[in-house]
């Protein structure tokens, strides 16, 4: 997904939730655990995609932070962000649900 911060357009999306978790963490070690409870850990999860998806990304989070005050944005963000860890969290389950168990293993052989 394509969002406009500042008049700019940037990468918005991410392969897998261990490099948004990873960003966040870095941004946040004092509160490592994202609830989604707090607009803070929003903003700092939404900047840490920008960072994973942006080589070379340099807007400094306060000015993203008035920026992601755009309900539309924060909006987009948000959607994007719930229906992409869905997708990820599906293909695993049936990655997983396509393998044998070690069970079925030892049954076979």
């Amino acid at each position: 997904m394509k969002v406009s911060i500042k008049k700019k357009k940037y990468e918005f999306s991410f392969d897998t939730t261990m490099q948004v978790m990873y960003g966040y963490e870095k941004l946040m070690p004092d509160h490592p655990f994202f609830s989604g409870s707090k607009i803070t850990e929003w903003f700092v999860l939404f900047y840490s995609i920008l960072i994973v998806s942006n080589e070379g990304f340099d807007l400094p989070f306060d000015e993203f932070c008035k920026c992601a005050e755009d309900p539309n944005l924060f909006k987009r963000m948000q959607e994007y962000y719930v229906k992409r860890v869905g997708e990820i969290n599906r293909i695993a389950l049936e990655m997983n649900g396509d393998q044998p168990d070690d069970e079925d293993d030892k049954k076979k052989g």
